[in-house]
């Protein structure tokens, strides 16, 4: 059999494999906790008062894949799993490289070791395991804490803007991985403090309206996107914030209507 015999059309849609970011308390987690029939790996204290389904927390990057590999090869009912979060990864990540294969050298040597660098192939491994996971038709969450960071771009120069809390090899890696990334971005507006007049200084500072929405493509001002042609802002509703994401996914996976042929 030919290879271009076995050519396919129509669009193919698999489980999403997702990272949200935000500032801390911002709702990543409360997000990926309200994913139906959702397991979440612990990789940091950030519960809270939620009620979720949750494996151990790992305390080091073998033990995260004993557990990633269970969540691959055994029976079990869930359809979603979720890793709070990336940094806590990247954690486990630098501890297992200096360990393994750096001759247990001290940490203040991960830099000048070009660590984050040499250890973007252990990513690689990580999203494999996920990826494994995944091929059981499971869908694959990861939160993440955000970061300001400092863009050097050839057309419009350099600019600040919000990107996911992990050194730029391992978020490269993230990138090429992800189906969609989204930002969590917390509505303010601005207000001024301060006495009446001219002469009278005035502190400049936010409020918050309250309102959650998820950011899904580029800004500018945030690192983002999608394969599925979202639009942002998502507003995220408090009681169940999947919800809102879940429905635009669905709107944006919907079979096309078939064209009627000319008579």
């Amino acid at each position: 059999m030919s290879i271009l015999s076995q050519v396919q059309t129509g669009r193919k849609v698999g489980p999403i494999r997702a990272v949200i970011y935000s500032e801390p308390k911002a709702g990543k987690t409360t997000l990926i906790a309200s994913v139906p029939d959702v397991v979440i790996v612990p990789l940091e204290d950030g519960q809270g008062t939620l009620d979720y389904a949750r494996t151990p927390q790992p305390k080091d990057y073998e033990t995260l894949l004993e557990t990633l590999r269970e969540l691959a090869t055994t029976d079990h009912p869930y359809k979603a799993v979720g890793i709070d979060g990336l940094t806590g990864v990247e954690e486990l990540i630098q501890e297992y490289f200096i360990r393994t294969r750096m001759d247990g050298s001290e940490e203040k040597y991960w830099a000048y070791f070009r660590g984050p660098k040499q250890s973007a192939s252990v990513w690689v491994e990580f999203f494999k395991e996920l990826d494994a996971i995944r091929a059981r038709g499971i869908s694959i969450w990861c939160a993440a804490h955000s970061q300001l960071e400092t863009v050097e771009d050839v057309s419009a120069g350099s600019y600040a803007r919000m990107s996911p809390a992990i050194n730029k090899y391992a978020l490269g890696v993230v990138t090429k991985w992800s189906d969609l990334i989204g930002h969590i971005e917390i509505e303010r507006f601005a207000v001024d403090k301060g006495g009446k007049g001219d002469n009278v200084k005035k502190t400049r500072t936010t409020r918050s309206t309250g309102t959650r929405n998820l950011i899904v493509q580029d800004t500018g001002s945030h690192m983002a996107g999608n394969r599925y042609g979202l639009d942002s802002p998502i507003e995220l509703p408090a009681e169940n914030p999947y919800s809102a994401l879940r429905a635009a996914l669905i709107e944006a996976v919907k079979p096309e209507p078939k064209k009627q042929e000319a008579a």
